[in-house]
């Protein structure tokens, strides 16, 4: 009985361990709005940083985002997106920035 818990903890712990992983940096458009990959990946997570380097504040949202129709994020801060199925493209996500030499980062699980 034993040995069989085991076998099942060590199936669970390597399943866990392949899962992928993709992650970019984007800077910011020197006016207008940019996406935040130009990839298209399906994924179950997907999570924007803004660099601790940043000046600005970044909006992110849809194609038509500016940073007068989003709420801001400044330096430090996050946001994350979860499904239970895949289904999150970080190309449809878009980002707005108020200084053009600050950037964005991503990272997802797919």
């Amino acid at each position: 009985m034993r040995y069989i818990a085991i076998a099942v903890l060590l199936i669970a712990l390597c399943s866990t361990l392949g899962a992928d992983f993709v992650n970019g940096t984007t800077t910011c458009a020197a006016s207008g709005n940019k996406q935040v990959s130009t990839t298209s990946y399906n994924l179950y997570q997907l999570t924007v940083f803004m660099p601790a380097a940043n000046t600005g504040g970044i909006a992110t949202g849809g194609a038509s985002v500016t940073t007068s129709n989003a709420p801001l994020l400044t330096a430090g801060y996050s946001q994350n997106w979860n499904k239970p199925s895949a289904g999150i493209n970080p190309a449809s996500l878009y980002f707005a920035c108020t200084v053009s030499g600050d950037s964005i980062n991503w990272s997802g699980s797919r």
